[in-house]
């Protein structure tokens, strides 16, 4: 079927998604956003929107193709206008993207992990990892689908 690669970029890409819920939910706007904690929060979902770009380049078209809503390219294009332009990132398309874009993107993700040919337990192990802390909820979710 697909490979366990496209897995590991799938679950990071969901981790990096979680951590981002999780940075953001208070915020009411972009300058909130950047302004707060030093910027502690700006940074480290800047951070993560381009490790979610870089993840997502790497997944196998052929999967990628099962959920065409998705502006794949548009990803990988925001995690290399961020890479190369630091002082240009807008926080309003940011948050908009926070707050908007990211629910999409993470319910194409779960849709494309239901076309990994992977033993659930071997599943529930990967997920259930240090590395993977924010995302256990997905064993539960492919078993209710199954």
């Amino acid at each position: 079927m697909f490979e366990k690669t496209s897995l590991l970029y799938i679950c990071t890409t969901l981790e990096a998604i979680e951590k981002i819920e999780i940075y953001s939910g208070s915020f009411q706007n972009g300058q909130e956003l950047r302004e707060a904690n030093d910027q502690m929060n700006f940074n480290a979902i800047s951070r993560l929107l381009l490790a979610i770009g870089e993840e997502t380049k790497k997944i196998e078209e052929p999967l990628l193709n099962l959920q065409p809503q998705i502006n794949w390219i548009s990803i990988v294009g925001l995690r290399n206008r961020m890479a190369h332009d630091y002082r240009g990132i807008d926080a309003d398309i940011i948050f908009d993207i926070v707050k908007v874009e990211l629910l999409p993107l993470k319910n194409a993700l779960l849709y494309l992990l239901r076309h990994f040919s992977i033993p659930r337990k071997d599943l529930k192990d990967l997920v259930t990892s240090s590395y993977f802390k924010h995302i256990g909820y997905v064993s539960t979710y492919l078993q209710i689908i199954d």
